[in-house]
């Protein structure tokens, strides 16, 4: 809830962070133990995504003409 994690990952690897919303990010995992990420927001993405009770769709395939 307060944005801490921890996971085991090797050198090398991709860590792809990702939130509706928000820009999807990718980081490479080189010598490092502390990665801090700043999540960007992404209105377009925003925008095409509709809320009902306990799902989501997509805008477009909510409505139509």
């Amino acid at each position: 809830m307060d944005g801490n994690y921890s996971l085991a990952a090797n050198e090398g690897d991709i860590l792809q962070f990702s939130f509706i919303g928000y820009q999807t990010q990718e980081i490479e995992i080189l010598n490092q133990s502390t990665i801090n990420i700043t999540m960007e927001s992404d209105l377009e993405q925003l925008e095409e995504v509709v809320v009902i009770g306990y799902g989501a769709t997509k805008r477009s395939d909510l409505t139509g003409s």
